[in-house]
């Protein structure tokens, strides 16, 4: 049985790591570090964690899949809760000024809950539209 040949540095592919700042599917390191982290008891304590360095520019690699993941199980989770708490709403405040009231109260924060991973959207975008060029490049004349 074959193994399937690697794919191209610059072939989108959602699980192998990319670096941003090349652009590319690079080759890469593990690197690990020390990151301090809050306690609940008001101190601090020291996580290892690993981090993937591109061989190229040694910056920060991303896997595109967890940003993806993270995306839509927020984007759903949040429909979710709103449409849920929209309906209730709906029928148990039947004066339209307790509804809109309680539309506000809840659209809000859920609203405010969608820029929680504002940084995985950046990153995603910024993949998705390289893919998008590459994917064009890579078209038969």
């Amino acid at each position: 049985m074959e193994e399937p040949a690697p794919l191209s540095p610059s072939q989108p592919d959602l699980d192998s790591p990319w670096c941003g700042n090349c652009e590319l599917h690079t080759e890469y390191k593990v690197v690990r570090g020390n990151i301090t982290r809050l306690d609940s008891d008001s101190g601090t304590y020291s996580e290892t964690v690993e981090v993937r360095r591109c061989l190229e520019c040694n910056e920060e690699m991303f896997m595109i899949k967890d940003y993806k993941t993270l995306i839509t199980v927020v984007n759903v989770t949040l429909s979710l809760i709103w449409l849920s708490l929209f309906y209730c709403s709906f029928y148990l405040f039947q004066e339209p000024r307790s509804f809109c009231s309680a539309f506000l109260i809840y659209t809000v924060p859920i609203t405010l809950a969608w820029f929680f991973p504002t940084k995985a959207r950046k990153r995603y975008g910024h993949w998705k539209k390289w893919a998008e060029t590459q994917i064009f490049w890579e078209l038969p004349n």
